[in-house]
């Protein structure tokens, strides 16, 4: 796999600064993908690549020593399952964020992935493209997801009708289930931020809950959201 230091330069300028720097391992099999990755993660200069590994046992191992802040994996080891190795590395480090990026785009895969703590989900054939996109993602507090992955969770939930949120209430709601960070769920649903913030506040209120992660599981267990979703936020 080759890319050119035009398109690196091009993906690269797509983000503003991080306040600062994150340390970031690369896991994944493939030593020639794993090095156009690398390349990428370097030259952008806003993330310091600590350590890259093929084999998922040494980065069980050494992962923590490494500082690592976000992971970049793929899920196909043959050492064990990729939502075995996931579990494995958040007993290590349970803040750490998780960015899969593979060629896998069934639904069940996906799905299984996630709910055992995966942060983000990237098809490789659009990696590089994404990718420096994806970690600004994760620093803001999002949830980065393929294209093709995001369609994939808008057609497997829907708001119950019997919902006590409004139309765009439950607009933002959705949103908040894709992972979408503030400022983006503010652009797409062409409002201000200060809107946006209303809109959380009165769902709070509605659901009577004091977060985002309370509101998407009281969402899911009262039924608000139905289908897949709900297997996804009961893992």
């Amino acid at each position: 796999m080759q890319v050119t230091l035009q398109e690196i330069s091009s993906a690269t300028g797509k983000l503003p600064l991080p306040l600062a720097p994150k340390n970031v391992t690369l896991i994944d099999p493939d030593e020639n993908f794993s090095t156009v990755v690398a390349s990428l993660i370097k030259v952008s200069g806003r993330y310091n690549l600590v350590s890259t590994y093929t084999d998922c046992r040494e980065a069980i191992k050494r992962v923590k020593d490494d500082l690592t802040e976000i992971v970049i994996m793929d899920i196909d080891f043959e050492e064990m399952k990729g939502t075995e190795f996931i579990l494995k590395l958040r007993e290590k480090i349970p803040g750490l964020e998780i960015l899969v990026t593979t060629h896998h785009e069934d639904e069940e895969v996906v799905f299984s992935t996630l709910s055992h703590g995966a942060s983000g989900y990237l098809l490789k054939r659009n990696c590089i493209e994404h990718l420096l996109d994806a970690l600004n993602t994760l620093t803001e507090g999002g949830s980065p997801l393929d294209p093709l992955i995001a369609r994939q969770l808008v057609r497997s939930m829907h708001i119950s009708e019997i919902s006590p949120l409004s139309n765009r209430e439950s607009m933002v709601l959705k949103l908040l289930i894709q992972g979408k960070t503030y400022s983006t769920i503010a652009t797409e649903l062409y409002i201000s931020g200060e809107t946006v913030k209303s809109h959380l506040k009165n769902i709070y209120k509605k659901l009577n809950v004091n977060s985002k992660a309370d509101a998407v599981r009281k969402a899911v267990t009262d039924q608000l959201v139905t289908g897949h979703m709900g297997y996804f936020m009961s893992h």
